[in-house]
């Protein structure tokens, strides 16, 4: 496998975008472009980072501020190069983001639908804190914790 890339800059967004598009979780609940673009230019403490392996965007994690903790609103990488470390490596450097501007914690939703990405969560140190109860319990959004520390 080549050199994973990470890059950071609301500059990326479009690129972040077009690997949002082809996530397949994110198919059945499609924002557009325009309502994306306008959510993270309003808040406190954006942050778009997007993983490339030979130029090629695929992943990416978009979060900023919300309730004093860093929240990761969405984040993805492409079917064809999952278990690969990308994830990680896009959570690692958040975390490193986050704690240079002081956040204490990061906090994330899934859904109980999307077993990979929680049970990555849960074994990177997240802790669900609280359930926004759905229509059916697949679609539950399980919120859960990192507490960070500073090293």
């Amino acid at each position: 496998m080549s050199l994973i890339e990470i890059r950071e800059g609301l500059s990326l967004f479009d690129h972040a975008f077009a690997v949002h598009q082809q996530i397949p979780e994110f198919q059945i609940h499609s924002t557009a472009y325009q309502e994306l673009s306008e959510r993270i230019n309003n808040t406190k403490h954006p942050l778009i980072l997007v993983a490339y392996i030979d130029n090629q965007p695929v992943g990416y994690l978009i979060g900023y501020e919300r309730y004093s903790s860093f929240y990761i609103w969405l984040a993805g990488v492409l079917p064809s190069h999952r278990r690969h470390g990308i994830l990680v490596q896009l959570m690692n450097q958040t975390e490193q983001w986050a704690m240079k501007i002081n956040y204490t914690s990061l906090t994330i939703k899934t859904r109980n639908c999307f077993k990979s990405m929680l049970l990555f969560l849960i074994s990177h140190d997240f802790k669900i804190i609280d359930v926004d109860k759905k229509q059916t319990v697949d679609s539950h959004r399980l919120i859960l914790e990192k507490q960070l520390t500073i090293s």
